[in-house]
């Protein structure tokens, strides 16, 4: 598969800064979904990690967290869900983030007042 990354933390104007490479397809194992990536969005953390961090010789390091730089990712099975049918892929990929931290929050919300009204001593 394709993958974006990078071998040397070069300055974004060096040609060789981000590069195309291949990589296996990885392996879904127990609670893992292997999903075809069609689109992706850019994290701020992104360019932070890449002027930074060297990797190892020799190798690459793949960019990407919440939506890998990469043709196929591995997926937690709870976070994993369909593309909303009114999104094309490259909107939905910039949801992608801000969504799970929304969908994280809310659940947290619920799970604080579901259990205060059964038991006003929990918390």
């Amino acid at each position: 598969m394709m993958a974006i990354g990078y071998r040397h933390a070069f300055p974004i104007a060096n040609p060789n800064s981000l590069l195309d490479f291949e990589l296996p397809i990885p392996t879904a194992f127990e609670q893992d979904f292997l999903v075809e990536v069609k689109a992706v969005s850019g994290n701020p953390v992104h360019t932070k990690v890449r002027a930074s961090a060297q990797p190892a010789a020799d190798t690459y390091r793949v960019l990407g967290f919440d939506a890998t730089k990469a043709e196929f990712h591995l997926v937690y099975e709870r976070v994993v869900g369909p593309k909303p049918e009114t999104l094309d892929s490259s909107h939905a990929a910039a949801l992608s983030l801000t969504a799970i931290t929304a969908w994280e929050l809310c659940s947290i919300i619920w799970v604080y007042s579901w259990a205060s009204s059964q038991n006003p001593t929990v918390f």
